[in-house]
């Protein structure tokens, strides 16, 4: 009999899958499948799935299961997921996907060809959350991340809320006045920074950058991150502040320069004018001689006297010129010490306010400190030495409807679960709830 190949083979297992998957009847596990968890889980609404196709990026997706309990996933349709372990999940999946006539590229060249099954993988991106409520810090929805026990809830819910009543509200007090607390020492370093930067502004040498981020002690309750943005924030605030100034001073340094050349311009103007008068004027006092003896021709000396008055008119105007020139002058001059007084002037004032803010500051994470010591004293003289038994309510739904049971802290919960958790005193009574019930249909 001759040996058939086992790519022969592996088509036609998917060709039979693919029959199998149409009728919805689960194939036994494969070696190469990953074995089913401790706790059989089965996948429900709000599971997302991961489907990949070695070689078919189009089949590469990552779905959600629906609320009745299908997947849409273009090229296979709608499929049925839900209820499923994820071994089941994988077969099903994977069958879909062989029976649809995929087929990969041959990387020796030879054509397209079918995908076997350890082409495609089949897994769960994320679980459905599971609920904690009751006597813990923050009851709500929280990710299932793995393999998780009651005690990881617990931990992830902040820990059993022992404190109720006043107590109780001292206990949650306390977290605000933690919250309270970190809100503050992000405000205490940002304007330590702020007073760093402006005293660098001002011209002062001392610290540097790392010695304001270790002016906050690590003992704060604040990202030491959190602590190195805002200095560097201020940082960059100090240069493009010093990039302005640079540019204001040099606008004003410009002009002024330029008035100067003015200046030294007009001044040789004024000086010419001058000298043109003077002569103007020598000129006409010689012709004005020679008129009195009656040799000079009368248009002769009324253009002598004509020159003369347009030379000081030129003077006059030549000193006007000069005289608008030096106000300018003087103007930029003081608008450029105006420029580094008012921002003088103005960094001192920002200086002050950083400074009182510090000091506000620092009352306040004084009180706050106190605050948190009392409500923590507080909680250990109400609580005593008495301590509290955990009860835990595992309600957990299945395919016959909702189960409900008394389990410990090291049970392992599955993604959808709702653990409620009561506190009770040793000598409190305690109410068994049956270890399964159903919801009235």
């Amino acid at each position: 009999m001759s040996s058939v190949s086992p790519r022969l083979m592996s088509i036609a297992l998917a060709a039979i899958l693919s029959i199998a998957g149409s009728i919805a009847v689960p194939m036994p596990a494969r070696a190469a499948d990953t074995p089913e968890p401790r706790a059989v889980y089965r996948t429900g609404p709000g599971d997302t799935i991961d489907i990949a196709v070695r070689g078919v990026p189009d089949l590469t997706r990552r779905v959600a299961i629906e609320l009745d309990g299908t997947i849409s996933f273009p090229g296979l349709g709608t499929i049925t997921a839900s209820g499923l372990t994820l071994h089941e999940l994988r077969v099903l999946v994977k069958s879909s996907i062989g029976g649809r006539g995929v087929s990969l590229r041959n990387l020796d060249g030879g054509g397209a060809i079918p995908p076997e099954f350890d082409d495609i993988h089949v897994g769960i991106a994320s679980y459905r959350p599971i609920y904690v409520k009751g006597d813990v810090v923050k009851s709500g929805e929280y990710p299932y991340r793995g393999p998780m026990a009651i005690r990881e809830a617990v931990a992830l819910a902040g820990g059993y809320a022992i404190l109720r009543g006043d107590r109780g509200e001292l206990a949650l007090r306390s977290l605000d006045f933690k919250g309270e607390q970190e809100a503050l020492w992000l405000e205490f370093a940002k304007e330590r920074a702020r007073v760093w930067r402006i005293s660098i502004e001002l011209g002062a040498r001392g610290e540097n950058r790392d010695a304001v981020i270790a002016a906050i002690p690590p003992s704060a309750p604040v990202s030491r991150d959190n602590v190195s943005s805002i200095v560097d924030l201020a940082a960059q605030q100090l240069d493009s502040r010093r990039a302005n100034d640079r540019r204001e001073h040099a606008a004003v340094d410009a002009i002024i320069a330029q008035l100067d050349d003015e200046i030294k311009v007009t001044s040789t103007q004024v000086a010419a004018e001058e000298k043109a008068y003077e002569a103007d004027l020598a000129e006409l006092r010689n012709l004005t001689t020679l008129k009195e003896k009656g040799v000079v021709n009368p248009q002769r000396f009324a253009d002598a006297r004509r020159a003369v008055l347009f030379s000081s008119t030129r003077i006059l105007q030549a000193n006007a010129k000069l005289g608008e020139v030096k106000r300018l002058m003087s103007e930029r001059t003081l608008q450029k010490y105006k420029l580094t007084a008012d921002r003088m002037i103005a960094l001192y004032l920002e200086l002050e306010t950083a400074t009182v803010r510090l000091g506000e500051i620092q009352a306040k994470l004084r009180s706050v400190v106190e605050k948190i010591h009392f409500a923590a004293g507080n909680s250990t003289i109400a609580t005593g030495q008495q301590e509290t038994a955990p009860s835990f309510i595992v309600h957990r739904r299945g395919a016959g409807g909702i189960t409900r049971s008394i389990e410990s802290e090291s049970f392992e919960l599955l993604p959808g679960d709702v653990v409620d958790i009561a506190l009770l005193a040793p000598d409190a009574p305690r109410i068994s709830p049956p270890r399964s019930s159903h919801p009235p249909s």
